[in-house]
C-alpha cells in the first residue's frame, strides 16, 4: 500500500507543481501556475505538501514578508 510522502519547497519541480495546481483548482478554483508564472510564488513563498500516489493531496503555505508595525520593521509569516 501507498503511504503519504511529505514535500515542501518543491514549484521548481513541474510534474509536482502541475499536481499542485490540480489541486488548487478543484479545491478553490485558483490557478497557482498563472501565479507562479508571473513570480507572485516566490522565494518567499514556502508551500508544504503530502503527496500520494505521486499527487499532491493536501497542503499548506507560507509566505515569508516584513510589515512596519507602530513604527517598527517586523517580521512576518
Amino acid at each position: 500500500m501507498e503511504q503519504f510522502k511529505f514535500i515542501k519547497n518543491y514549484l521548481k519541480n513541474d510534474k509536482y507543481r502541475k499536481s499542485f495546481n490540480e489541486l488548487g483548482m478543484k479545491t478553490f478554483s485558483i490557478n497557482y501556475d498563472q501565479w507562479y508564472e508571473e513570480g507572485y510564488l516566490g522565494k518567499n513563498y514556502i508551500n508544504h505538501s503530502f503527496l500520494y500516489e505521486e499527487k499532491v493531496v493536501a497542503n499548506v503555505s507560507a509566505n515569508k514578508f516584513n510589515i512596519i508595525y507602530n513604527g517598527e520593521l517586523k517580521k512576518a509569516i
